[in-house]
């Protein structure tokens, strides 16, 4: 008995040779035919995407009862059956063996291969340099990070003058002097195995606007009055304290930042000061009331400021501070001196008033005897505003002329912190 397998499909002729052992031979032929198993029928129902990056295959017209299907050593009984998880751009030869050994003629499936680039952003001076380090960074070809070994890329489109892609490095740069603005460019990648697998992505190019230098600084001081026993007075040795914001409102950064004030003896030279845009810095003084100030009614006071630019421009800013005094003082403190002898000779050359320092807020007004207003002065006091005998009022004829000898009328008044108006009137003699 002899036996061998025969797999291929189709018709078989076998030729026999029998020998009987004497030296006589004879032939003969015998034709053998196997029915094969059916190749498969396949088709592509899924081909790979950016979202879904593998692809799936069904496989029809399989043979009755138990089947395997190569390559994956897929089994199953049905006359159909899905094969997913198929990479993209591979070629795949399926082949289907019945139980019995039988195996069908292989059937190609060739998966496509694809490509996903993705949208890209950059920043670049106008002095020129790279926006976009490599385009590819966040690209795909077939499900694996794109680079220059799997991928070719190349600009697509108008490109601006200016902007340019270095296809062996992905690089996106502007050249100096490109103008300022916002540019939208496309490229393409596509598949260095599968060139006919491309797709486009936009790459956004920014080329900001070179802002010209404008340095500015603010020096903004305020006063608090402390009222340190209670009485609701203001004594001496008793303080003020100040409070002084310097900012840098410009839109550079400034260095070399000085702030004095002269009367506190407050001098930041000695320090290396930096603001950056739109930053500030504080600094809280005291100062101390004297006696000085006591008379004046008030504390007047004023700060500097000022810094250096990236180009050597020199800022500068300043702020006063008048500080009235809480003065509580009697209305006698007030007094008229209803004499006057303009005669140059020191004495009692001016209507003199004491205690109008301490109510600054004040208006003399004289009259003579027919009722005309000869002299009249807001904030009078007993030096460059006093009354020295000479016609002075709105209405008066003679202006400047020296007023004869006579009995006049004077009316005074003046107000206290607190706004509180008070007047006093009656008769001057002035003696020439």
């Amino acid at each position: 008995n002899v036996s061998f397998p025969i797999t291929t499909q189709g018709t078989t002729v076998v030729t026999w040779t029998f020998d009987d052992g004497n030296g006589n031979t004879t032939t003969a032929t015998q034709n053998i035919v196997v029915t094969g198993i059916a190749t498969p029928i396949a088709s592509v129902t899924a081909q790979p995407t950016c979202s879904i990056p593998t692809a799936t295959v069904l496989l029809s017209g399989l043979p009755a009862g138990n089947w395997t299907i190569n390559p994956g050593t897929i089994t199953g009984t049905g006359s159909t059956t899905t094969i997913s998880g198929l990479a993209a751009g591979a070629t795949y030869n399926f082949t289907v063996a019945s139980a019995g050994g039988c195996t069908s003629n292989p059937v190609a499936v060739t998966i496509n291969s694809y490509v996903c680039p993705a949208a890209d952003s950059g920043t670049a001076p106008s002095t020129g340099g790279t926006a976009i380090a490599n385009v590819l960074s966040n690209d795909t070809t077939n499900g694996a990070p794109s680079t220059t070994a799997n991928s070719v890329i190349s600009e697509s489109g108008s490109w601006p003058a200016g902007i340019s892609l270095n296809t062996t490095t992905g690089a996106i740069t502007v050249a100096a002097g490109t103008a300022a603005g916002v540019y939208n460019v496309t490229y393409q990648l596509c598949d260095k195995l599968a060139p006919s697998a491309c797709a486009t992505a936009t790459a956004t190019i920014t080329i900001p606007l070179v802002a010209v230098e404008s340095p500015s600084i603010s020096l903004v001081k305020s006063a608090v009055l402390n009222d340190e026993d209670g009485n609701g007075s203001t004594q001496v040795g008793e303080t003020i304290s100040y409070t002084l914001l310097v900012t840098n409102t410009g839109n550079v950064a400034l260095t070399n930042a000085i702030v004095k004030d002269a009367m506190l003896g407050f001098d930041t030279s000695a320090a290396s000061i930096s603001l950056a845009v739109g930053e500030n810095k504080e600094y809280q003084l005291s100062y101390s009331i004297t006696q000085a100030d006591i008379d004046r009614a008030e504390v007047v006071n004023t700060a500097s400021a000022t810094a250096d630019s990236p180009a050597a421009v020199r800022v500068s800013a300043e702020d006063t501070v008048n500080t009235g005094l809480n003065l509580v003082l009697p209305e006698s403190v007030v007094k008229v001196y209803n004499a006057v002898s303009p005669n140059g000779d020191g004495f009692n050359d001016v209507l003199r008033i004491d205690g109008l320092q301490f109510y600054p807020e004040n208006t003399v007004e004289i009259y003579n005897r027919w009722g005309v207003l000869v002299f009249e002065r807001d904030r009078y006091n007993n030096d460059d505003r006093a009354f020295r005998g000479r016609s002075e009022g709105r209405v008066t004829v003679k202006q400047a002329e020296e007023l004869p000898t006579g009995t006049y009328f004077y009316i005074l008044k003046y107000k206290d912190n607190e706004k509180k108006t008070y007047e006093k009137s009656g008769y001057l003699y002035i003696n020439r």
